[in-house]
């Protein structure tokens, strides 16, 4: 959140929907919510305050947690098998 308002940033899953989302450079796709619904926002428009807050790594659903605390974030940051852009949106990341 920033300003009261709710951002959702990710990465497109599949090469499939990369491309439909245009390639995007870097390859994040950012949302806010406003008006009831939400808004695909340009990567100059995600905020740079948020770029490490509130993160859900997209692995996180395979340990099917309902709930993720501080602790198992803090876990997951440590852990060097998640890359880098999954801890943190990194402007400088290039999609493989």
């Amino acid at each position: 959140m920033k300003n009261h308002k709710i951002y959702i940033v990710g990465i497109p899953a599949t090469t499939r929907e990369f491309r439909q989302y245009g390639r995007p450079k870097p390859p994040y796709l950012g949302y806010r919510y406003e008006s009831g619904r939400w808004q695909l926002l340009s990567f100059n428009e995600i905020p740079e305050a948020i770029y490490d807050t509130n993160l859900f790594f997209d692995n996180m659903a395979l340990f099917r947690k309902k709930h993720v605390s501080l602790i198992d974030k803090a876990e997951m940051i440590r852990d060097d098998r998640y890359m880098s852009y999954s801890k943190r949106i990194d402007p400088n990341h290039v999609s493989q």
